[in-house]
C-alpha cells in the first residue's frame, strides 16, 4: 500500500514538471504502469549512490583489528557477579572432658583401744598445765583387793598415796590430782604381777614448789622402791635404770609394754620449763624389777 502510494505521487510530480516547463497546458497520456516502475527503479539507484553505505554488523575496520584484538570481545563488559559474604558458620567448642580422678581406696582406720598389758598405751606426759589454784580433795573410786594404794621410795623421803587413773579424753595416762600423791596406770597391770606396772607424779606444783617427785633423779641403780596393794600385800623393786628422754620421744613399749618379769616404772617431768607450751621438755624414767 505504502509503494502504490509513493508512485502515484512520482507520476504526478513528473507531469506538473513537464507543464511548467512548456508554459502551457499540455496533455501528456498517463504513463503506464511499466514506466512508473522504471521511474522508481532510477529513483531508487540515486538514493542508493547518494547514501554512504553503512557498515554491517560482521566488518571490522583494519586499525580496529591491528590494535584492539578482541574488539568485539570487550565491546560488551560483562558485570562481575557481585559476591554475597559467606557467613562464617560459628563453631562452638565443646567443653574438654573433665578427668574423673579415680577414687583413692580409704585407709582403713582402726578405731583407739584402750591399752592393755601388752599393748603399748600412750606416754604420760604433764602436758596440762600445773593447777593454778589448790587441788580439789581427791575422790577415789571403790578399790580392789590388787590395787596399790601406797608407795615408798626411802632414799628421796617419798610415802605417798596412789591415785588410780587412766586415759584423759587426748589419749594420755592421766595425772594425779594431788601433787604429794602418785597416779597408777590402771589399764596395765598391778604391782607384783609380770609386766609394766606404771607410776607417774608431779616435779613442782602451780606455786612451783616441789611436788612427791621432785627428788626422783637422785635415785641410782639398786635403790629400792616399796609398794603396798589394798590387801596389805609389799612388793619390793630395785632400780634397775634411770633414763632422760625428750617429752615426745619417750620407748612407749619399753615403758608400758609387754614383759614376763614383774616390773614397776616411774615418770616425772624434768629438764626446762616452757612456758608458751606450760610443759617441760623431758622426761625422766626410773626402770625397777620386782625383788621378793
Amino acid at each position: 500500500m505504502r509503494f502504490r502510494k509513493t508512485l502515484l505521487l512520482l507520476i504526478t510530480t513528473l507531469w506538473l514538471v513537464a507543464g511548467c516547463q512548456s508554459g502551457s497546458t499540455i496533455t501528456r497520456p498517463e504513463p503506464t504502469v511499466e514506466q512508473a516502475a522504471a521511474a522508481l527503479a532510477d529513483t531508487r539507484a540515486a538514493s542508493a549512490t547518494a547514501r554512504p553505505a553503512s557498515p554491517t554488523a560482521t566488518e571490522v575496520p583494519p586499525s580496529a583489528t591491528a590494535t584492539k584484538p578482541a574488539a568485539t570481545a570487550t565491546a560488551t563488559r560483562t558485570r562481575r557477579p557481585t559476591r554475597t559474604p559467606s557467613r562464617t558458620p560459628t563453631v562452638t567448642a565443646e567443653p574438654s572432658p573433665t578427668a574423673t580422678p579415680s577414687p583413692i581406696p580409704a585407709t582403713e582406720t582402726s578405731s583407739p583401744i584402750p591399752p592393755t598389758a601388752t599393748e603399748t598405751p600412750p606416754l604420760p606426759t604433764l602436758t596440762v598445765p600445773p593447777p593454778t589454784e589448790p587441788p580439789a580433795p581427791v575422790v577415789q573410786a571403790p578399790v580392789t583387793s590388787n590395787q596399790p594404794v601406797r608407795l615408798q621410795i626411802p632414799k628421796v623421803g617419798v610415802d605417798a598415796a596412789v591415785e588410780s587413773v587412766g586415759l584423759t579424753s587426748t589419749g594420755l595416762m592421766d595425772v594425779p590430782q594431788g601433787v604429794m600423791n602418785v597416779a597408777w596406770y590402771n589399764p596395765g597391770v598391778a604391782p607384783g604381777q609380770p609386766g609394766n606396772a606404771v607410776f607417774s607424779g608431779h616435779f613442782d606444783d602451780y606455786k612451783q614448789d616441789p611436788a612427791v617427785f621432785w627428788r626422783l633423779d637422785e635415785l641410782e641403780v639398786g635403790d629400792e622402791v616399796v609398794a603396798t596393794d589394798a590387801s596389805g600385800n609389799v612388793y619390793r623393786y630395785q632400780v634397775t635404770g634411770k633414763e632422760l628422754y625428750r617429752y615426745d620421744q619417750a620407748p612407749l613399749n619399753r615403758i608400758f609394754g609387754y614383759s614376763i618379769t614383774p616390773n614397776l616404772n616411774l615418770i616425772t617431768c624434768n629438764g626446762t620449763w616452757d612456758q608458751a607450751n606450760r610443759n617441760y621438755d623431758q622426761r625422766l624414767v626410773i626402770y625397777t624389777t620386782l625383788i621378793n
